[in-house]
């Protein structure tokens, strides 16, 4: 099974904070327990002001050395931002093929767990709302139970309903 993990985010300037956020989308997309999620990959997508968009491509098949804890994070992206890591693909102007089903995270729609199927691909759209539809518009768009989450629990929650979608095959 294949998830693909989109995260959307405007930016003006590479600041300590959204490097930070990056870092838990990262770990949170790739990481479980003492391995890495080798059918993960996860794409970032910044967009900044004059519409100019960055790209990052992680695929979790091809990294090696990703820790948990947010300095090593952070410096990950950074080293990825820089180019420096290998199989890490850094795309200016081009944005990742998305594969369907797609599901975009919302604050309405019915709950994740509700809707999603076990396909042998799917993906998981985060991040600005406003941004996701103007990149997609073949969204399904879906929210998590009651309550406010964060970016990096919503995509906890998207890989342990398909955890427990694949043990159930």
């Amino acid at each position: 099974m294949k998830r693909y993990i989109v995260y959307i985010r405007k930016y003006d300037r590479l600041t300590r904070d959204l490097l930070i956020d990056l870092s838990h989308i990262l770990t949170s997309s790739l990481l479980i327990s003492f391995d890495i999620r080798r059918d993960t990959t996860l794409s970032i997508i910044l967009l900044g002001n004059n519409n100019e968009s960055l790209t990052l491509i992680i695929r979790g098949s091809t990294i090696k050395q990703l820790r948990a804890d947010e300095e090593s994070a952070t410096g990950f992206i950074k080293a990825a931002l820089q180019e420096k890591i290998p199989h890490v693909i850094v795309l200016n102007g081009i944005r990742p093929k998305i594969h369907k089903p797609i599901y975009c995270l919302g604050s309405v729609g019915p709950t994740l767990e509700d809707v999603i199927k076990c396909t042998s691909k799917s993906t998981l759209t985060i991040g600005d709302v406003e941004l996701i539809k103007t990149i997609t518009n073949e969204c399904m768009w879906v929210s998590l139970y009651p309550g406010t989450y964060r970016a990096e629990d919503a995509l906890v929650i998207y890989h342990y309903v398909l955890d427990r979608c694949s043990a159930n095959r």
